[in-house]
């Protein structure tokens, strides 16, 4: 049969001179390591790793930068050093809100609390007001502001406790919260449509 690439001929062993055949130290036919039948061998050893790369000297710098062109706009101190400070309020809005919402709460309440009661919310009325005037006057002179107008927190309480007493002897309680209710939803709509 002739010989093919898919069917090559077997070589045959090497003889040794003294025995007729192959012989092999340990006893076997055919040789140990990479001459062994079947692709088998004995691995390799790792190579040995490769030396490290020197590291580079650090580059050394120049201890006086030559000056750019906007040394001269840079900063002194940092922004987030300085010291903001602090906005005065525009207008007595707040006054003004709280004002009415008295107004609303004593007046609508009427019908159900003792005059007694209403007398009291009166008298914390005006002391909430003398607080926040107080309060006012010494961040005036901590943060050196110009004194602003004092007379509208006298005003407001004397203002809320007349608008709460009319509205008592004009309207029961049920109109009041009624018209309270109808304010109040023109005032949000207002805030949300100029914010």
């Amino acid at each position: 049969m002739p010989d093919s690439p898919e069917h090559p001929r077997p070589e045959p062993a090497p003889e040794s001179p003294g025995t007729g055949g192959a012989e092999f130290p340990g006893g076997t036919e055919y040789p140990i390591g990479d001459l062994a039948p079947g692709g088998y061998h004995y691995a390799e050893p790792p190579p040995p790793p490769p030396p490290l790369p020197e590291p580079e000297p650090a580059p050394v710098e120049d201890p006086e930068p030559p000056p750019v062109a906007a040394e001269r706009f840079r900063r002194d101190t940092p922004a987030r050093r300085k010291a903001i400070p602090p906005m005065r309020g525009r207008g007595h809005w707040r006054l003004g809100i709280s004002t009415a919402l008295f107004v609303m709460a004593a007046a609508g309440a009427a019908d159900y609390i003792a005059v007694g009661t209403r007398a009291v919310w009166h008298v914390l009325f005006w002391a909430l007001l003398a607080g926040a005037a107080l309060t006012e006057v010494y961040r005036e002179r901590r943060n050196g502001w110009e004194a602003a107008a004092r007379w509208p927190w006298p005003a407001a309480a004397v203002i809320g406790t007349i608008g709460a007493e009319v509205l008592v002897a004009l309207l029961d309680s049920p109109a009041v919260i009624a018209g309270s209710a109808v304010v109040m939803g023109i005032g949000l709509l207002l805030v949300m449509l100029f914010g």
